[in-house]
């Protein structure tokens, strides 16, 4: 995301970057930004660490990219030119979360959410923001 952010405020002020980062960078990680707020999505409505997207996922994704921004955009918009290079992107990008992204959560997070589960069962912190006092309160 920060990539992203990076290289749109440099081209907002002017400023532009060789043609493979400039044209490729952003529809390299598009998928794999867009697949991991999915994926934090279904593991909060799952309610499930271990929720993982299905191949199908990722192919209806890229799909659905490279239709609006390959298809529908340059026949409506003349801003936007249709490139098969990018599809190719999203597919290398998709892979790439596939493969590195598309896993359990990690040590780490796992320990904040053991943190979260006994700060919630101690009435210090609860995860759905109700407060629960105790006997002493």
């Amino acid at each position: 995301m920060l990539i992203w952010v990076a290289i749109y405020s440099t081209n907002q002020l002017g400023f532009y970057f060789y043609w493979p980062i400039q044209s490729f960078a952003l529809d390299l990680i598009v998928v794999p930004i867009l697949a991991n707020l999915g994926l934090w999505l279904l593991r909060i409505i799952y309610k499930n660490n271990e929720t993982k997207l299905s191949y199908w996922h990722l192919v209806y994704l890229i799909l659905s990219i490279s239709l609006v921004f390959e298809y529908y955009l340059p026949q409506h918009q003349k801003r936007y030119t249709r490139d098969y290079w990018d599809i190719l992107m999203y597919t290398v990008g998709a892979l790439f979360f596939f493969l590195k992204m598309n896993t359990q959560k990690d040590h780490r997070t796992k320990k904040l959410d053991q943190l979260m589960v006994t700060a919630n069962n101690s009435s210090v912190f609860c995860l759905n923001n109700s407060y629960k006092p105790s006997a002493n309160t």
